[in-house]
């Protein structure tokens, strides 16, 4: 990470040594423009804040695109595509705030990845935020309605011509993206640039650089988790990678000639970038709008397997030592910790946070069924009612894969069980 940052920084400051040179008899250099590229969000509104080092989130990316956009020479911002990925009225909130910030940071391009077809062109439609972003899309077949957006756009930058398509090169409802780019790239101008936008694997990718040589540069949202942009050249194209969940930003100056895997670079939204006012406001509201439409309670929940919930109640009669240690952990109070920063009523929180969520008899919300509340001791035994009626030592023995659904690498990057383990055992 710190080479990146270093990186990160001797870009930034030999853009502003180029504003500010001069070339024979005094003539001022032109800043370069710069293209900032992004993708592979899948709803990913902020990091979750259970462990430090999280990198991502809207407030912090806002807050970096204001400081980069200071510095001289104008700006591009696209997204490879994959932005939203929640359904129901759950998904409807999240992808109107991922709209926003969307258009708050100025997106000038947004491809229509694989998620944005399974979500459904009505979807995409309903909110007019959602609907009027600068989709783009090559190779999507028709939909009813139509899918938002255009095959391409065409911008200038500093004089420059910058034609952006997007195309996707896996699921269905998608054609070859060979000859749909093929078409884009022949409507491209002398001079100007081909900017694809690319969803799906990087070999497709780059079987597309050999495909259509015209192309300048290949976006992917490539989902896989990295920390840098994979920048590499096929054939004259220069092909990057994005990442996932949004964790960092990349950025690439666009001088005349071919572009160079060197000019690329990786801007990590971590700690060190505060989040900017108004995208935290966004934020904010998201988790409102969440709790106030009470999404909790709509999805049918799925059935539970071996029994059903009790509760941890129904333990303190047999199991009053374990019980008052537990009441003593963190873990009982994890749904106090939500409603506390007022995330209570999120879908990707709650599951972690309390017992049961989604399931037949587990938690509803924390008006409807605040008992539930709390990694209780079902959460990591298994449901409880076969072992009221029928108390046996086999029951539901915890280990350390009783706790990984939960405290993954992302969420609790220092976790270990060896360490953690003893601070439960009963």
């Amino acid at each position: 990470m710190g080479f990146t940052r270093l990186v990160s920084r001797m870009l930034l400051l030999a853009v502003g040594v180029a504003a500010c040179a001069t070339v024979y008899r005094g003539a001022p250099v032109a800043p370069v423009p710069r293209l900032l590229f992004m993708g592979h969000v899948e709803g990913y509104v902020e990091p979750c804040g259970c462990s430090e080092g999280q990198l991502g989130g809207e407030a912090r990316r806002a807050e970096l695109l204001r400081r980069l956009r200071a510095a001289p020479g104008a700006t591009l911002l696209v997204d490879a595509g994959n932005r939203f990925i929640a359904t129901g009225p759950a998904g409807e909130i999240q992808a109107a705030t991922l709209a926003a910030a969307g258009v708050a940071a100025g997106v000038a391009a947004i491809n229509l990845g694989e998620d944005e077809r399974h979500l459904g062109a009505d979807f995409l439609s309903r909110d007019a935020g959602v609907r009027g972003l600068p989709w783009v899309h090559a190779n999507s077949d028709a939909a009813t309605p139509p899918w938002p957006g255009e095959v391409a756009r065409t911008m200038r930058v500093d004089g420059q011509e910058v034609v952006i398509t997007g195309v996707s090169g896996t699921g269905e409802g998608v054609g070859d993206p060979i000859p749909a780019v093929a078409k884009v790239a022949a409507t491209v101008g002398r001079g100007g640039r081909l900017v694809v936008l690319f969803q799906g694997e990087v070999a497709a990718a780059e079987a597309l650089a050999r495909a259509v040589a015209r192309i300048d540069l290949i976006v992917v949202a490539d989902g896989r988790d990295h920390l840098d942009a994979q920048a590499h050249r096929v054939g004259t194209t220069l092909l990057v990678a994005t990442g996932t969940d949004g964790k960092w930003l990349g950025e690439l100056p666009l001088p005349r000639g071919p572009l160079s895997p060197a000019l690329v670079a990786v801007h990590l939204l971590d700690e060190a970038i505060p989040d900017e006012p108004g995208a935290a406001r966004l934020v904010r509201d998201y988790y409102r709008r969440l709790k106030e439409a009470r999404v909790l309670t709509g999805p049918a929940p799925r059935p539970t397997v071996g029994g059903s919930f009790t509760g941890a109640e129904a333990c303190r009669a047999c199991h009053a030592d374990a019980f008052d240690l537990w009441q003593a952990t963190p873990h009982a109070q994890a749904l106090a910790t939500l409603t506390a920063q007022g995330k209570e009523g999120a879908p990707e929180c709650v599951g972690c946070h309390t017992l049961g969520a989604g399931f037949t008899g587990g938690f509803v919300d924390a008006t409807t069924t605040p008992e539930r509340g709390g990694v209780q001791c079902e959460s990591c035994h298994g449901v409880g009612s076969n072992h009221v009626d029928n108390p046996t030592a086999e029951y539901g023995r915890a280990g350390a894969q009783s706790c990984r659904s939960c405290h993954t690498a992302e969420r609790s990057p220092r976790f270990d069980f060896s360490t953690y383990g003893p601070r439960i055992v009963h």
